[in-house]
């Protein structure tokens, strides 16, 4: 069963080529683990149509995504809602939390390694991890913006996926917890996977 033909039948357009190409090299071959791994990509870049994380923040939403990131308040919300995604990026992903949980040891860190790719690699500390994993050197550390071309984009996806042994895993919250522990948009991640395994059974009837 062609990767292309159902990530295409998913929505995924530029990306349906890059995505067969990533399948192959990062091992994920058997057709319900290419459906589960199409499923998360399609929900973590709505749809296929982003490849970089949007930081353009209101203060409530910074409130309710960010509970007490770094002593965020409502007060420093709007400060930052007010100053733009730069700033949004260096608060939330910097400080004592970005530096233990990111490796983001600069001021500009937050933002140089923002999420990009379609499963999000951020931080400093990820995209020195991908870039060894992809290149064998650590390219993505000056050139992050690598990620959002198709190619990387899919490739650090399939990446993710294979170094976080998600082969074989068929419990979709289990599957969703290693990709994103908060479990965003977990009903979002159980349909498109639901609708992947149809596709799936249409494309192999």
């Amino acid at each position: 069963m062609s990767t292309e033909k159902l990530a295409f039948l998913m929505g995924a357009k530029e990306f349906s080529k890059p995505l067969e190409d990533a399948c192959i090299r990062w091992g994920i071959v058997d057709g319900r683990d290419k459906a589960r791994f199409l499923a998360q990509c399609h929900v973590e870049s709505m749809g296929f149509n982003r490849v970089e994380e949007n930081m353009n923040y209101s203060a409530k939403r910074l409130m309710q995504v960010f509970p007490g990131r770094n002593g965020l308040t409502m007060e420093i919300a709007r400060n930052l809602a007010a100053e733009g995604p730069r700033a949004v990026a260096n608060f939330v992903y910097g400080g004592k939390w970005g530096r233990e949980n990111l490796g983001n040891i600069h001021p500009d860190d937050g933002w140089k390694y923002r999420g990009r790719g379609l499963i999000q690699t951020t931080g400093r500390d990820n995209y020195r991890e991908t870039s060894l994993g992809m290149f064998g050197d650590l390219r993505l550390l000056d050139d992050p913006d690598m990620l959002l071309l198709p190619e990387y984009a899919a490739s650090s996806a399939a990446y993710y996926w294979y170094s976080r042994w998600l082969n074989g895993v068929e419990d979709v919250r289990e599957v969703t917890r290693r990709i994103n522990p908060a479990l965003r948009e977990l009903d979002k991640r159980r349909a498109q996977t639901a609708r992947a395994y149809d596709l799936l059974e249409f494309l192999t009837s």
